[in-house]
């Protein structure tokens, strides 16, 4: 007789695959991660929204601010708990000259 077993039954014994620190990184608040594929000293920025800000907003302001400077971008990246922008540039000071905040 076959087993009536169920494949989709989650295992409760089974050790869980989250480790304490995927679990401490979920209560950090989310970030934009900007990273630049050109040749510059500056590879990466990490930024996140001010107390009032959405994630979302933070993200179309980054994406505006790259777009009015004049940059590549070479992908881009958006969820709920964080995004990444890729961007090309041979802009040295391009980490001072991208606001998410929009001001």
């Amino acid at each position: 007789m076959a087993s009536t077993t169920n494949p989709h039954r989650i295992d409760e014994s089974a050790p869980s695959s989250v480790d304490q620190s995927e679990t401490q990184s979920r209560s950090e608040p989310p970030s934009i991660f900007i990273f630049n594929v050109g040749r510059t000293k500056w590879k990466q920025s990490n930024d996140g929204p001010w107390e009032g800000e959405t994630l979302l907003e933070c993200f179309a302001n980054a994406l505006r601010s790259i777009g009015s400077k004049g940059y590549v971008v070479q992908g881009a990246m958006y969820s709920p708990e964080g995004a990444n922008i890729f961007i090309d540039t041979e802009d040295e000071v391009w980490v001072e000259s991208i606001d998410i905040h929009g001001q």
